[in-house]
């Protein structure tokens, strides 16, 4: 640059804002004409720092000539990065997804052993996403080397042969190479290189005569080189946001300078203005007390954010307080709606996960879609799959349909299951055909039934994010994508760019702004609330990069840490003093983030004048008394469950056995799971639940004692290799063939314990018992019982038989798998609690003895299942010695056995009938309260019941 091509400094002050100055400044001079006043600025090129700065310019522009009944022709109003790529228009610049698949084609095709120092151990079989994944990385890089104008060969070049890390920017440079030999091949430019052509070549667009700088503190590399390219052309002014006496802190493009670093900030009554508080939940708090109580007419209160985590909390809080907000950041794309749908199927595609299918069903549109090419309604169909979910914990979608195809899942509609599964199979194998297209009608699919306003709110956001997707898809019908190109390379691509996509909303005046921290440097809000005032965030740091540590990028002429202080102690400044006299800035900071992890406080509060700093320092570092988390408000109940009456209900038409405990332990429940039929599906279900495992085994036992080969055989290696055969057989035709790991876990379970039942069943095989019947029914045993006039139905496990000197002996056994075994006599009933009595229960409830190891004289009955069986199998053998007991297959191998209930005798058995009649009989008359409190063991309800049945239920 010239001696004359140097560009004039103006200095605005700081006793009005930016945006006043700036309008100020370039209407200068401006001319009657036509109606009335005119300003003509088209021959005027603004380059500011930001798209909000550029809104602000506007908008002060349009105020100032609207107060004087004036009309403008406005100037272009440009950002540097803008400025940098003029000039591009009409050539073929590689958009972002040819760029990164560009990227990623390179990298697939190198022999990864000729860059020992980029990859010094090559993997042998690497994940199938690591190109993209690394070819992300590599365009962020040259991104960043962009800021000095350079690329990875002008890095390697800049270093030098002697720099100890040639060798690797020189494996880089090389990859670089053949990236941009792939695009040219495609017939396109990189846009990083074509941007920094365009740079050190750019001409003052048509008509443009000068360009003012204005407020711009922060850019470098090819919007520098840019602008001096234009100051060599035509005369280039800067606008600098501080007066004339610190001039020498900033260098001709009024960039803050080293001498920012340690220039003192005072702040006006910091004991006040400086918000010390917890999480970031706790500064949108303080940023709202803030907004509801500052004396500024509405309009006048501006917050900032300087950390992304915070702004969200402050939007939220906000929100809810009735306060609409505007960020001109906008927001990314992967928080929008559709990029959670697009991801969930791209789950969906690259994994068959039945998961992600289950979740893709739970998106209206599609769950209506899918119900209407499959004639289900869509709570049966959600019905019918949260039921195969947990009944079969199918692993992927091709399973369930493979279930499905078989008979064999326990859910329904299977048809309109089967229709649903291969109607979303089509729509992934789709995508490997023409994929925008298949992308579309996906994405069609799953907003069956949704109607789209553009002048709604939310709906132009929807469509503002179709429109970018849409311009994905086009660019992926281009060069350098081919035949070759995977359809799941191209969803990994369009995920990427549509996540980092920014949608911008529209402001209303009413909003109030919510900005970055440099978006506040053009801020005209005479009262200003800054949060996130944290290290870090302000002053910014650059975190550690694997590429370019904070020596390296000094070394390139790339941005640093000390300068980004230097920027962030002048914009700090600007905020205090240009309200020094007619408003007021706060800072609000936090301890620690929403993980709880230690924050520190902004550097800058502490570049204080130096009788202040001890008093701040420990106002910043040490607890203040109203520091301490305020205490939760109170639990209350918003609500009570009202379950219909019993009178609606019809009693049941039989009684299984296990129904006499259910209503033994809970009346109320049991109305809930018997009478009402309730429910819990778990979605999420990974494993067997304990029933489910249970079953397994049970089943794989049925099968022995059934295998007229097997069941009175003693030889233990026979009966383990019988048994461990079964289990995999079932387990292959409940959940395929393909088991998930926590099944196959279960299973290897199952095998140990059935091992251990094997030695235990040979014993009792030697010992002369021998199965005579195994699942049995009562009716089936022509041993029908009924109680209170309802049949009551069982089956018993494994009913054996033996003959011990001339008598016929039975006993009746169930199989139990809780991990630790139970002696049966106890397992039937509890003890009265200290704050009951005999009185609070009916008479058939109490049994005439406790298990002798309570040394209680009575007990409460809780379960009724072997004194059934026990009456069931004497009514099967009359006259025969019956027993009955459980077959243990806990956890513990040594625990296995089988444990006989041997005082099972008269005056219990016949306790037991009358419990079972009183139970049948309280049943029939709809007495199923009050609820039992105490025995949370058996619930699967205690979600619906907070802090207590009996508060939780309104009970008619």
């Amino acid at each position: 640059m010239t001696e004359s091509a140097k560009p004039q400094r103006h200095f605005l002050g700081w006793d009005r804002p930016v945006i006043e100055g700036a309008a100020a400044f370039l209407l200068r001079g401006w001319v009657a004409g036509g109606r009335g006043p005119s300003a003509d600025l088209s021959g005027v090129l603004a380059v500011v720092p930001t798209r909000h700065a550029g809104r602000r310019l506007r908008e002060a522009l349009a105020q100032r000539l609207g107060e004087a009944g004036a009309a403008a022709v406005p100037p272009a109003v440009w950002t540097p990065e803008a400025l940098a790529a003029r000039g591009l228009d009409g050539r073929r610049i590689a958009g972002p997804a040819a760029a990164l698949y560009a990227w990623a084609r390179v990298l697939r095709e190198a022999d990864l052993k000729a860059f020992p120092y980029l990859f010094p151990r090559p993997p042998e079989e690497p994940a199938p996403n690591w190109a993209l994944q690394l070819a992300a990385d590599f365009q962020r890089l040259r991104a960043d080397l962009g800021e000095a104008g350079i690329g990875m060969r002008g890095a390697m070049e800049r270093l030098g042969p002697t720099h100890e890390e040639f060798k690797r920017w020189e494996n880089l440079a090389e990859l670089e190479q053949r990236y941009l030999k792939t695009l040219a091949f495609a017939g396109l430019e990189d846009a990083q290189a074509a941007k920094a052509a365009s740079a050190r070549s750019i001409a003052p667009p048509d008509g443009v005569a000068r360009a003012v700088v204005i407020a711009a503190p922060d850019f470098l590399g090819l919007a520098e080189i840019a602008l001096g390219r234009l100051a060599a052309q035509i005369p280039v002014d800067v606008l600098v946001a501080a007066p004339d006496a610190l001039a020498d802190r900033f260098d001709e493009w009024g960039r803050p300078g080293p001498e920012w670093e340690i220039a003192p900030l005072e702040i006006p009554d910091a004991a006040g203005a400086i918000h010390l508080v917890n999480g970031p939940g706790d500064q949108a708090a303080a940023a709202l007390r803030i907004a509801r109580g500052h004396p500024f007419p509405a309009g006048a209160l501006a917050v900032g954010a300087c950390d992304p985590e915070v702004a969200a909390e402050i939007e939220r809080a906000f929100g809810e307080a009735g306060i609409q907000t505007f960020n001109p950041e906008g927001k990314r794309g992967d928080s929008h709606p559709i990029y959670y749908i697009l991801r969930t199927f791209a789950d969906l595609a690259r994994t068959g996960s039945f998961d992600a299918f289950a979740d893709l069903l739970r998106c209206p549109g599609a769950l209506k879609a899918l119900a209407g090419e499959s004639g289900a309604r869509p709570a049966d169909l959600l019905r019918g799959f949260d039921r195969l979910r947990a009944a079969h914990l199918p692993d992927t979608l091709a399973d369930a349909a493979a279930l499905l195809r078989a008979g064999k899942a326990e859910a329904e509609p299977q048809p309109a299951l089967l229709a649903a599964a291969a109607a979303m199979q089509a729509h992934c194998e789709a995508l490997g055909g023409d994929f925008g297209a298949a992308v579309a009608r996906f994405l069609a699919f799953a907003h069956t039934g949704m109607e789209f306003q553009a002048e709604d709110e939310r709906h132009a956001a929807f469509l503002a994010f179709a429109r970018r997707l849409n311009e994905i898809l086009d660019e992926m019908e281009q060069p350098p994508f081919g035949p070759e190109a995977g359809a799941l390379d191209k969803l990994d691509i369009l995920l990427r760019l549509a996540g980092e996509t920014a949608l911008y909303p529209e402001r209303a005046p009413s909003h109030v702004d919510v900005l970055g921290w440099l978006e506040l440097l053009w801020e005209d809000a005479p009262h200003l609330a800054v949060a996130g005032f944290n290290d870090g965030f302000a002053p910014a740091s650059l975190r550690g990069d694997a590429f370019l540590p904070h020596a390296l990028r000094e070394r390139l002429g790339m941005k640093t840490n000390a300068q980004r202080l230097a920027r962030d102690a002048f914009i700090a400044a600007y905020l205090i003093e240009s309200r020094r006299r007619g408003g007021r800035a706060d800072f609000i900071l936090g301890r620690a983030n929403a993980l709880g992890d230690p924050l520190k406080p902004s550097r800058l509060l502490l570049m204080c004048p130096d009788r202040e700093l001890p008093r701040r320092a420990l106002d910043l570092f040490q607890p203040e008394p109203d520091a301490v988390p305020e205490r939760p408000a109170p639990w209350t109940r918003a609500w009570r469950l009202r379950p219909p009456p019993p009178a609606e209900r019809e009693p049941p038409d039989h009684l299984n056995v296990t129904a006499f405990g259910r209503y033994l332990r809970c009346p109320f429940r049991f109305y809930l799971s018997d009478i009402l039929r309730m429910r819990a599906v778990d979605p999420l279900k990974q494993e067997m639940d304990a029933m489910e495992f249970g079953n397994l085994c049970h089943d794989a036992m049925r099968a022995l004692a059934r295998n007229d080969g097997l069941r009175a055989s003693d030889d233990e290696k026979a009966l383990r290799e019988f048994l461990a055969a079964q289990v995999e057989r079932l387990a292959e035709a409940r959940f395929g063939k393909t088991l998930p790991v926590p099944v196959l876990i279960q299973v290897e379970g199952a095998s140990t314990r059935l091992a251990a039942a094997a030695a235990v069943h040979a014993k009792a095989v030697r010992e002369g018992w021998r199965i005579v019947r195994a699942e049995v029914a009562f009716d089936k045993l022509g041993a029908g019982l009924e109680a209170g006039g309802i049949p009551v139905r069982g089956t018993i496990d494994r009913l054996e038989e033996r003959e011990v000197n001339g008598r016929r002996e039975v006993r009746v056994l169930d199989y139990k798998t809780s991990d630790k075994p139970k002696d049966p006599g106890p397992a039937h009933f509890r003890p009265i609690r200290r704050d009951e009595s005999d009185s609070d229960f009916p008479e058939w409830r109490i049994a005439p003895r406790a298990p002798a190891e309570w040394k209680a004289s009575h007990a409460l009955w809780q379960d009724l299942q072997l004194p059934l069986y026990a009456e069931a199998a004497a009514r099967y053998a009359p006259g025969a010695k019956v027993v009955a007991g459980y077959f243990h297959l806990p956890q513990a191998a040594s625990d296995t056995s089988i444990t006989t209930w041997d005082d099972l005798d008269g005056d219990l058995l016949e306790s037991a009938r009358a419990c079972a009649e009183g139970v049948a009989e309280a049943i029939k008359a709809g007495t199923f309260w009050p609820p039992d409190e105490a025995d949370p063991r058996w619930d699967e309800f205690g979600a619906l019941f907070h802090r207590g049945t009996a508060e939780s239920v309104a009970w008619e």
